[in-house]
């Protein structure tokens, strides 16, 4: 992704929020515009390949998104338990 944005920074910035939201869609529509914005020909491929990297793994992408969310919710709980019994 770095390849593909370096030349444009607040993609990269779209990109990082769509997998943290798993919105493969917008992430297509971030994609896109940003290969739209691109004049550079060699940078263009970098986008596809940047693209077609994210979509190809796109299943392997949710589940560890799924087991971050889990993670998180999970050291959450213990954080609320631990605060319930200082008080």
């Amino acid at each position: 992704m770095t390849k593909a944005t370096g030349h444009m920074k607040e993609y990269a910035i779209r990109i990082w929020d769509c997998l943290k939201e798993a919105d493969l869609e917008e992430m297509g529509l971030v994609f896109n515009e940003l290969h739209m914005s691109t004049e550079s020909e060699s940078k263009r491929i970098e986008i596809k390949e940047s693209w077609d990297y994210f979509k190809n793994n796109w299943d392997g992408i949710r589940v560890q998104e799924e087991e971050y969310d889990a993670s998180l919710d999970a050291v959450q709980k213990d954080i609320t338990v631990i605060y319930l019994q200082l008080e």
